[in-house]
């Protein structure tokens, strides 16, 4: 491989091959995934794929060229891959990051040898304190490699991204078109923290880097405004009995709920961090816009799984419940825990759970929690008394 605008990506899934590698491949990039599917790896192996851009309006396809694709488990072609890398980027869920870390590691550590100059890995895995967690994994691994981390790791930069593209899951009929196949909305920003930056940023015109905003804003703003008020509409919309999420925010009745959910944690966000507050709400108006593109068919079912770890502090929710709560209003997402709570009670979760979730409540603002009983029908138990 030659070296001159390189990159390599984990992780050839929804958000590696409908984001990361069209921005790159549009932006004049060789593209180098890395994925532990063998008929993915084949077909990208084939120098492009596939990529829907879908709105209400219609779909506009293209294909991203200039890919190829190393199988994960061919350890020593990642590792040379990532050391002639000009960029690398992560896309394969927090759970696997442990996987990729050995052989992204001994890439790193192949660069240093030969002075191969700074390079930054970007997170692209909307994981909280990302880049912590990273360091520390090839800090170990570089440890059991017998290379010196620290020195290693002084030319690294660990680099969180926003992610706030909506791209569902590839579906059935999608794969037997074609298995690299993937759809996506029009929307293409990329916020990344570039202070954590080392080499030079990419010439790519959808990296948004900000150096004098902190960079936990873009985390918080992606958390408290986009992902809580997504789950809000699939938990509305799975209780008025739709089963996507654009019909669900079309009701009106769940319309006027989210944008009151999704507004307080915009006003909190512009006073803590000093932004204009219009330029949020209207952040926060473009998203409730992007919820309703037809086009993309995702489910309810989909973006309100797993409500037990959305219910836990910090999450979607009682994080933006502690962040209003200090500069808002926080009565507007007791809709959303109340029906959280619900569908958590609805998958087994007992009184136990329910209890630990009203003793968050209650820490964040005395009160709060005896609202939320009454906005359940006034039962604390696991299962609602509607």
């Amino acid at each position: 491989m030659s070296r001159g605008n390189n990159v390599v990506v984990f992780g050839a899934g929804a958000v590696g091959r409908g984001f990361i590698g069209e921005l790159f491949s549009d932006a004049g990039w060789r593209v180098t995934f890395v994925d532990a599917d063998p008929e993915l790896v084949a077909v990208l192996r084939s120098g492009s794929y596939p990529h829907d851009t879908v709105a209400s309006a219609g779909t506009v396809r293209k294909y991203v060229t200039g890919c190829t694709a190393v199988p994960a488990q061919d350890q020593a072609a990642v590792r040379r891959a990532v050391s002639e890398a000009d960029a690398v980027f992560t896309s394969v869920g927090a759970r696997n990051l442990p996987r990729v870390a050995p052989a992204l590691a001994a890439g790193l550590a192949d660069r240093a040898a030969v002075d191969g100059g700074p390079m930054d890995v970007y997170l692209a895995e909307n994981l909280h304190e990302g880049a912590k967690l990273v360091r520390g994994l090839l800090s170990t691994e570089l440890g059991t490699l017998g290379a010196e981390a620290a020195t290693v790791l002084a030319n690294v930069g660990v680099v969180e991204c926003s992610i706030g593209r909506m791209i569902p899951v590839p579906t059935e009929s999608q794969r037997r078109e074609h298995p690299a196949l993937v759809a996506v909305e029009p929307y293409r920003k990329l916020p990344f923290d570039v202070a954590a930056c080392r080499a030079p940023v990419p010439d790519v015109p959808e990296l948004l880097g900000n150096p004098e905003l902190d960079f936990a804003f873009f985390t918080e703003r992606k958390l408290y405004v986009h992902n809580q008020g997504h789950c809000a509409t699939a938990y509305l919309g799975a209780r008025a009995g739709h089963c996507e999420i654009a019909p669900a925010i079309s009701d009106p009745d769940i319309l006027e709920q989210v944008r009151a959910a999704m507004h307080a944690p915009a006003r909190a966000l512009a006073r803590k961090y000093g932004q204009p507050q219009e330029e949020l709400i209207a952040h926060a108006e473009d998203l409730l816009a992007r919820f309703a593109n037809t086009a993309l068919h995702d489910t309810v079912e989909r973006v309100g799984r797993d409500p037990e770890r959305k219910l836990q502090p910090g999450e979607r929710f009682l994080g933006a419940l502690r962040l209003c709560n200090q500069w808002d209003d926080p009565r507007p997402l007791l809709p959303g825990i109340a029906l959280g709570l619900e569908q958590q009670a609805a998958q087994g979760g007992g009184s136990a759970a329910v209890a630990a979730v009203l003793a968050d409540v209650e820490s964040i603002s005395p009160g709060l929690a005896a609202a939320l009983v009454e906005l359940r029908g006034g039962s604390p138990r696991g299962t609602s008394q509607r």
